[in-house]
Order: structure tokens, then C-alpha cells, then sequence
């Protein structure tokens, strides 16, 4: 017999897991830091992003498909060779998706995202948490299968 998740549980669950991206590259950031530049925009193959790119874009589809999709605001995100702007546009971009989504009714997870009115909102943040699992194992096979040194 399957259980029905309560809605606030559900909802709180995934502000937590959309949180957690935030708490992830906080933590990811001072090693981040200490990477060459050769490694950081180095690719193991032509047709693979480099550490950097792999941030940028996640970076580009927080600010230019989630914030718009949950907030009125749109955002173009500058390409950028800097890690240390890269993961603030991230970081920024996630705050201000958890924050709206924190100011939600039970019945305003309940509404469709955007032009999608297919998709609700609850529905469209388990995608989100569902790609950045997606995105951080993509980092850390990458960061695995690499031969990291670090600076200083």
C-alpha cells in the first residue's frame, strides 16, 4: 500500500533539497579556489565542457529557465572566465528560486510554472533537485576521473 506524501512535507522536503545546491557549493567553493586555471578549463575531450563550463552552465539555466519559471524576473548570464563570479551567479540565482518558493501557499505549489500548464510547481522543483543530482555527479566523476592539483 503507498503512502500520499502530506503537502507540507512534501514542499519542505523540497525546499531542503533545493537548499542543499547552495550548501554543496559553499562547500565546493575554497577547493574550487585552489584549481589551476589549466585544470579548470582544461577538457579531457574536445567535445566535453571543461570544470568551468560545467558551473557556467548550470549557472545559465538557474538564471535564464528556473528563476523566470518560478519568479517574474528574467536574466541573461554573462559568460564569464572567473569560478569565484560564476558560483556567486549560481548561488544568487538558487537564493532568490528557494526564497519565492519559501513565500508559497500549500495551494500556490499546486499551480502551474509558468507558460508550462502541465507541469506545477512542486512537480517543476523535483525536476530541479532531480538536475542538480544530475549536475553534481557529473562534478564529482569528473573531479574522480581527473588528476586534480591544487595551488598553494
Amino acid at each position: 500500500m503507498s503512502q500520499v506524501l502530506d503537502i507540507s512535507v512534501r514542499n519542505e522536503s523540497l525546499l531542503d533539497q533545493l537548499t542543499g545546491l547552495i550548501s554543496e557549493i559553499e562547500v565546493q567553493r575554497p577547493w574550487l579556489m585552489c584549481i589551476s586555471d589549466g585544470q579548470m578549463n582544461g577538457k579531457p575531450m574536445d567535445a566535453m565542457p571543461s570544470l568551468l563550463e560545467m558551473y557556467a552552465e548550470m549557472a545559465r539555466r538557474e538564471w535564464e529557465d528556473h528563476v523566470p519559471a518560478v519568479t517574474s524576473q528574467r536574466a541573461e548570464v554573462r559568460k564569464s572566465d572567473d569560478m569565484s563570479m560564476v558560483l556567486n551567479r549560481l548561488l544568487a540565482g538558487r537564493k532568490l528560486v528557494v526564497n519565492r518558493l519559501s513565500s508559497l501557499t500549500e495551494s500556490d505549489w499546486d499551480a502551474s510554472v509558468g507558460d508550462q500548464e502541465q507541469t506545477k510547481v512542486y512537480q517543476y522543483a523535483f525536476q530541479m533537485t532531480k538536475s542538480d543530482g544530475d549536475f553534481l555527479k557529473a562534478i564529482a566523476e569528473r573531479m574522480h576521473e581527473s588528476v586534480i592539483t591544487f595551488r598553494g
